[in-house]
Protein backbone atom coordinates (compact mmCIF):
# COMPACT_ATOMS: atom_id res chain seq x y z
CA UNK A 1 0.00 0.00 0.00
CA UNK A 2 1.22 3.34 -1.15
CA UNK A 3 1.99 6.02 1.96
CA UNK A 4 -0.13 9.32 2.04
CA UNK A 5 3.70 10.98 0.98
CA UNK A 6 3.73 8.88 -2.09
CA UNK A 7 0.20 9.69 -3.05
CA UNK A 8 0.71 13.67 -2.36
CA UNK A 9 3.97 13.15 -4.37
CA UNK A 10 2.17 11.50 -7.96
CA UNK A 11 -0.34 14.20 -7.36
CA UNK A 12 2.03 17.04 -6.94
CA UNK A 13 3.32 15.14 -10.68
CA UNK A 14 0.43 15.23 -12.22
CA UNK A 15 0.00 18.83 -11.96
CA UNK A 16 3.47 19.74 -13.01
CA UNK A 17 2.39 17.87 -16.25
CA UNK A 18 -0.58 19.13 -17.02
CA UNK A 19 0.82 22.53 -16.20
CA UNK A 20 3.52 21.78 -18.88
CA UNK A 21 1.42 20.47 -20.67
CA UNK A 22 -0.57 23.20 -21.16
CA UNK A 23 2.36 25.81 -21.50
CA UNK A 24 3.73 24.28 -24.48
CA UNK A 25 -0.25 23.89 -25.64
CA UNK A 26 -0.33 27.67 -25.46
CA UNK A 27 -0.40 29.49 -28.86
CA UNK A 28 -1.89 32.93 -29.18
CA UNK A 29 -2.53 35.96 -26.86
CA UNK A 30 -6.59 36.21 -26.46
CA UNK A 31 -6.33 40.30 -26.62
CA UNK A 32 -3.91 41.38 -29.15
CA UNK A 33 -4.54 38.07 -31.80
CA UNK A 34 -0.55 37.80 -32.17
CA UNK A 35 0.04 34.22 -32.93
CA UNK A 36 3.26 33.08 -30.79
CA UNK A 37 3.71 30.05 -33.02
CA UNK A 38 3.29 31.23 -36.00
CA UNK A 39 4.56 35.30 -35.56
CA UNK A 40 1.55 36.46 -37.35
CA UNK A 41 -0.84 38.95 -36.79
CA UNK A 42 -1.09 42.51 -34.61
CA UNK A 43 1.52 42.09 -31.68
CA UNK A 44 0.31 44.39 -28.64
CA UNK A 45 3.11 43.41 -26.27
CA UNK A 46 6.97 41.98 -26.44
CA UNK A 47 7.36 38.43 -27.89
CA UNK A 48 7.59 36.97 -24.38
CA UNK A 49 6.15 39.76 -22.31
CA UNK A 50 2.65 38.81 -23.25
CA UNK A 51 0.55 38.95 -19.97
CA UNK A 52 -1.50 35.83 -21.27
CA UNK A 53 1.37 33.62 -21.09
CA UNK A 54 1.34 30.76 -18.88
CA UNK A 55 3.71 31.02 -16.10
CA UNK A 56 6.21 28.26 -17.01
CA UNK A 57 6.42 30.37 -20.11
CA UNK A 58 7.09 34.07 -18.53
CA UNK A 59 10.86 34.48 -18.49
CA UNK A 60 10.92 37.85 -17.11
CA UNK A 61 11.49 38.44 -13.22
CA UNK A 62 9.06 39.24 -11.39
CA UNK A 63 11.05 42.35 -9.61
CA UNK A 64 13.53 43.84 -12.21
CA UNK A 65 11.96 42.20 -15.48
CA UNK A 66 15.18 40.68 -16.17
CA UNK A 67 14.59 38.45 -19.84
CA UNK A 68 16.54 35.38 -18.62
CA UNK A 69 15.67 33.80 -21.67
CA UNK A 70 17.51 36.24 -23.91
CA UNK A 71 19.87 37.49 -21.59
CA UNK A 72 18.47 40.95 -21.74
CA UNK A 73 17.97 44.01 -19.36
CA UNK A 74 19.38 45.05 -15.70
CA UNK A 75 19.46 42.75 -12.92
CA UNK A 76 19.35 44.36 -9.76
CA UNK A 77 20.45 41.46 -7.99
CA UNK A 78 23.78 41.69 -9.71
CA UNK A 79 25.55 39.95 -12.51
CA UNK A 80 24.63 37.19 -13.67
CA UNK A 81 21.53 37.74 -11.84
CA UNK A 82 21.35 35.90 -8.46
CA UNK A 83 18.14 36.58 -6.54
CA UNK A 84 15.74 33.58 -5.72
CA UNK A 85 14.11 33.97 -8.87
CA UNK A 86 17.49 33.25 -10.95
CA UNK A 87 18.16 30.31 -8.87
CA UNK A 88 15.20 28.44 -9.21
CA UNK A 89 12.63 29.54 -11.43
CA UNK A 90 14.36 30.93 -14.43
CA UNK A 91 16.28 27.83 -15.59
CA UNK A 92 13.06 26.25 -15.48
CA UNK A 93 10.91 28.71 -17.02
CA UNK A 94 13.74 29.47 -19.79
CA UNK A 95 14.12 25.36 -20.75
CA UNK A 96 10.35 25.22 -20.86
CA UNK A 97 10.45 28.06 -23.28
CA UNK A 98 13.42 26.89 -25.41
CA UNK A 99 11.26 23.35 -25.71
CA UNK A 100 8.07 25.39 -26.53
CA UNK A 101 10.24 27.05 -29.32
CA UNK A 102 11.35 23.75 -30.54
CA UNK A 103 7.99 22.27 -30.02
CA UNK A 104 6.43 24.87 -32.73
CA UNK A 105 9.39 25.19 -35.16
CA UNK A 106 11.04 28.39 -34.16
CA UNK A 107 14.13 29.46 -32.82
CA UNK A 108 15.24 31.57 -29.55
CA UNK A 109 16.31 34.62 -31.87
CA UNK A 110 12.61 35.04 -33.98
Amino acid sequence: MRTADERRADREQRRARRRLDRALAFNQCVICSYDLTTGEGARGCHYYGCPYLPDLLDVFCPRCNFNFFQREGDANCGDPPRCTFARNEAPVRVDTMARWLERHGRTRTE
